[in-house]
């Protein structure tokens, strides 16, 4: 934040070689049942009311078989200059290609959570969804500012997909940066973030925000904590989707999910 002295700045890493644009999965069935559903994200669903977009159960019938409800939109996930998929993501990659991985996972972020930034994107995305949330705390006068993007993530794994999916719904278009890790790796990165909750079975059928119905509050401040470099370009284990969301005018954007819905950003 703009009251770290530089020292308490660790020295950069050296820069990472540029990722590439990942090329399409070689088989858009990997993952789907002898039916054509293709489930994204991987069940058992974690739906809940207030959900943007279709039920999810419905995915066959909305969007034919062997079809996820992201495969025709301009997302494109950024694999290292490597040309493998980064380790939470290697598991999922292998049963039903990149762009599925990137968007449904599952993660494995080995039970330590993650957490997503939705950026600015230039020619798709500004924060016009009007949620912008938290500030890079690289950014001068961090603690004051709430205007770099959108930050989200969660302490279980498992709710990943279920995230994306509401906010590719909602909207919330950008960058998508994510990272494994919530909670202590966030501090000195970022001054907020908000949180989702993992939907137990017993749960998922009387639930209405799985990203409003809990008590995590997790504003840990800048100021707080020695100035880290960012994971994404600093050896992390990130991922990156460019063009993430789907627009107001784009086919199959906005709308409830799982039976509801309402407007509120999240």
């Amino acid at each position: 934040s703009g009251t770290e002295s530089e020292a308490a700045v660790p020295p950069p890493s050296a820069a990472p070689p540029p990722p590439v644009a990942a090329s399409p999965s070689a088989s858009p069935s990997s993952g789907c049942d002898s039916d054509g559903w293709c489930p994204s994200p991987d069940g058992p669903t974690q739906q809940c009311r207030d959900d943007a977009g279709p039920p999810w159960a419905d995915d066959l019938e909305t969007y034919g078989p062997n079809v996820r409800y992201h495969d025709n939109t301009p997302a494109e996930p950024i694999l290292p200059a490597d040309g493998a998929c980064p380790g939470a993501l290697a598991g999922a990659c292998a049963v039903k290609g990149i762009k599925a991985a990137y968007l449904d996972g599952p993660i494995d972020c080995g039970g330590q959570g993650w957490f997503c930034r939705i950026m600015p994107q230039p020619g798709w995305g500004d924060c016009s969804y009007g949620d912008c949330n938290f500030a890079n705390c690289a950014t001068p006068n961090a603690d004051e500012l709430d205007t770099d993007g959108h930050c989200h993530g969660s302490d279980d794994d498992s709710t990943y997909g279920w995230w994306v999916r509401d906010h590719h719904f909602r909207g919330y278009t950008g960058t998508l940066n994510c990272c494994c890790g919530w909670g202590e790796p966030m501090h000195g990165v970022v001054n907020r973030c908000d949180y989702r909750k993992p939907v137990s079975g017993d749960e998922v059928s009387t639930c209405r925000d799985a990203n409003e119905e809990h008590s995590v509050d997790f504003n840990p401040t800048c100021d707080a904590h020695p100035l880290k470099p960012d994971p994404v370009t600093n050896g992390g284990m990130c991922w990156t989707v460019r063009s993430f969301a789907a627009k107001d005018d784009d086919e199959g954007g906005g709308g409830g999910g799982g039976g509801g819905g309402d407007d509120d950003d999240e």
